[in-house]
Parts: structure tokens; C-alpha cells; sequence
């Protein structure tokens, strides 16, 4: 279980650093799958598991927003907004 909290971690560092929020909630979706399968194989308890598994994905979406943000910060680049130029 340990592996697969790892591995969920690293998919949320590197989502969050590169992809929206859309992209999270596709995550989650895929990891709530990933584990129906795993209970429809292994027969067992899978909960604490599932909960772990979707707090961990969170938390690495999180870091990899706070990375992201960090790396714009020290380059000097700020969030483009899409405004309107009056002329």
C-alpha cells in the first residue's frame, strides 16, 4: 500500500505543476476506479485505502501548485489575465 501512496503522491506533484484543476478531479475519478477494480479482485476491505489514496493525490496536487508557483515567482513571470486593453 505503501507503493501505491508513493505513486499517487508523484501523480499529484506532477499534475499539480503542470495541469488545472479539471485535471484533479479526472485523477480522482480515475483513482476511485483503480480501487473498485483492486476490491472486485483482492475481495477485501480497500476503504482506508481508497481514502488514503485520494487525500494523498490531493496533497501532491497541492505541492505540485505550490511548486509551480514558487518556480513562476522566482522567474519574474506573474499569471497572464485576460483583460481587455481600453485604447
Amino acid at each position: 500500500m505503501i507503493y501505491a501512496l508513493v505513486l499517487h503522491l508523484i501523480a499529484g506533484l506532477i499534475a499539480g505543476s503542470v495541469f488545472k484543476v479539471r485535471t484533479l478531479a479526472l485523477m480522482l475519478c480515475c483513482v476511485v476506479v483503480e480501487f473498485m477494480v483492486a476490491t472486485a479482485f483482492w475481495n477485501g476491505n480497500l476503504a482506508v485505502a481508497v481514502i488514503a489514496s485520494l487525500a494523498v493525490v490531493q496533497v501532491g496536487y497541492a505541492g505540485g501548485l505550490l511548486t509551480r508557483f514558487m518556480i513562476e515567482r522566482s522567474l519574474g513571470r506573474t499569471a497572464t489575465a485576460r483583460t481587455h486593453r481600453t485604447r
